[in-house]
């Protein structure tokens, strides 16, 4: 029996009629590496031959980069806040994410191209389906990852030219990204007693961005990491840095889940026009979020520039305190010994990475 097969070398599209079925299996086995990503939503292989991918890891932000001219509530101009964030799965779990992504649009009323285009972008839901999204994301084994930078903190900083540069504030905040996801990564490996998996990094593209620069950023980075040293650990080995992929938002469900982790805790820390916050969506996805020594501020939530450095008003603090850390106390009382005497913020009902529940009276 003839079976046809599509060839898609070298970017031709000839039809190849094969009677051999061993001949047709390893022609289909060289397709599929080739367009998987077709296939899955996911990468397949290594800029390096003969290497696999461990994991996946998604990387989005919400905000903008300018420093300068913060918006006032309500008015527009540049957002306070700078978030990074990072979903991690693991290569066997990467080809499920289209299917983890239908399951937040499956309770979504059905709009305009929804039934070609089944993206999501958490800017377009309203509070309910951003809970739902959440909620989603949450039961999923993913990791994440989120990177907060308080912009006003900037302003006035010995090097506030340099990160006026372009791309140069989210390039920096990156380094924190990469750090814990290398470490994240590593300590599953140990735990599955598995050998070295490296992990694969797909961005989300954004307008102004110049990605051709990123590996050869993330090498200068590796001699400066290894030179200087880091406070985080960061295994050099858990990154394909060649492999770096640059993807529009809708191409990618991972990259649509990894929009999700950034809006919500961008949500949680950027004032709203009536200069309230939002803390729930980011609340949602806790058990998501990595730890390090039981606490997730500093590991998957990390601060820039660090809490004892920054101004923040007392629903900020009191959101970052709640994931823990070094303490609460210790966080305030850094916070008092470095700006002077200041009023206390009540303590959270608990200083662990997870909130204690309430009871009902």
């Amino acid at each position: 029996m003839l079976i046809a097969c599509q060839e898609h070398l070298a970017g031709r599209h000839s039809r190849v009629w094969i009677t051999d079925i061993t001949s047709t299996l390893m022609l289909l086995n060289m397709w599929r590496r080739i367009n998987v990503d077709r296939v899955s939503g996911a990468f397949g292989r290594s800029a390096f031959p003969g290497m696999d991918h461990g994991y996946y890891v998604y990387i989005d932000e919400a905000g903008d980069d300018g420093i300068g001219k913060p918006r006032d509530i309500g008015q527009p101009g540049q957002s306070h806040w700078l978030v990074l964030s990072a979903l991690i799965v693991s290569a066997e779990n990467d080809m499920h994410l289209p299917a983890w992504r239908d399951e937040i649009t499956a309770r979504m009323p059905r709009k305009g191209n929804r039934g070609v285009d089944r993206s999501i972008h958490f800017a377009d839901m309203n509070h309910d389906q951003r809970v739902w999204a959440c909620t989603v994301v949450a039961g999923k084994p993913v990791g994440i990852v989120s990177v907060l930078s308080n912009k006003k903190m900037l302003i006035g900083h010995r090097k506030e030219d340099l990160f006026r540069q372009k791309n140069h504030l989210y390039k920096y905040l990156l380094r924190y990204i990469m750090e814990r996801v290398t470490w994240s990564c590593k300590q599953r490996d140990l735990r599955e007693a598995r050998p070295c998996r490296p992990a694969k990094i797909i961005f989300s593209w954004r307008g102004g961005m110049d990605y051709d620069g990123f590996s050869e950023y993330m090498r200068h980075l590796k001699a400066l990491q290894q030179k200087n040293g880091s406070h985080f650990p960061f295994f050099w080995e858990y990154l394909d840095i060649e492999a770096i992929e640059v993807l529009e938002h809708k191409k990618r469900a991972g990259l649509q889940l990894a929009d999700v982790a950034a809006s919500a805790f961008h949500r949680a820390v950027e004032p709203n026009v009536f200069g309230q916050y939002e803390t729930r969506y980011a609340e949602v996805l806790r058990s998501r979020v990595i730890k390090r020594r039981g606490a997730c501020l500093n590991a998957g939530v990390k601060p820039v520039p660090p809490l004892i450095e920054m101004a923040l008003d007392d629903a900020q603090r009191r959101f970052f305190e709640s994931w823990g850390g070094y303490g609460s106390v210790g966080i305030r009382q850094r916070a008092q010994k470095k700006a002077g005497p200041r009023p206390l913020i009540p303590p959270p009902q608990q200083s662990g990475c997870y909130p204690q529940r309430a009871t009902r009276g």
